[in-house]
């Protein structure tokens, strides 16, 4: 697996996203969060392994196909499609699992599995269920805004989406029980 560091994948999404400072800040907090939340699970259960590094750049490159689509509803697939033309294929698809992609997926008719399996992939949504923007809000209280948004942009989708919360509680909880 060719791996980024730290710098490089800031270097990244500062290229990619300069039109979007809001979503550059929103990486980086998600990355420091999703590593404090890795870190706190990995010194309870080591037996585990999750790769703290990893964590970090996935954080960090989780929306980096909003500086390539404008429309919410894509910015998983072309997060991911930029990932693997940059090199990147082992994170591109694990941020392509962050958000409702697998119901959007099946809306838009795009094959691929889509549904977060590994603990990495679960942490990160773990912690961009934790920021609205640069905001560190409830999940609840982001779900809210989120389905007010998807509401106002993509209302044809927003039966599809509930799906994606349903699965979303179910990882905040298991990650929630990982902590304790």
């Amino acid at each position: 697996m060719k791996t980024l560091t730290i710098t490089e994948a800031e270097k990244l999404i500062k290229k990619y996203l300069k039109e979007r400072p809001n979503k550059i800040r929103h990486s980086i907090l998600v990355s420091k969060f999703a590593y404090k939340i890795a870190k706190k699970i990995k010194n309870k259960h080591p037996e585990l392994k999750i790769d703290l590094h990893e964590i970090r750049i996935l954080g960090l490159l989780h929306d980096i196909g909003r500086g390539v689509s404008e429309r919410w509803r894509y910015h998983s697939f072309e997060g991911g499609k930029l990932l693997r033309k940059l090199g990147y294929p082992e994170y591109a698809s694990k941020i392509e699992k962050h958000d409702p992609t697998h119901e959007v997926a099946k809306f838009l008719k795009i094959k691929g599995d889509f549904i977060p399996k590994l603990l990495e992939e679960k942490i990160l949504v773990y912690a961009d269920s934790h920021y609205k923007d640069d905001k560190f809000v409830s999940p609840a209280e982001r779900s809210k805004i989120g389905l007010a948004s998807i509401r106002e942009k993509s209302p044809e989708l927003l039966e599809h989406v509930r799906g994606y919360k349903k699965r979303q509680s179910r990882i905040i909880k298991e990650i929630n029980g990982l902590m304790k």
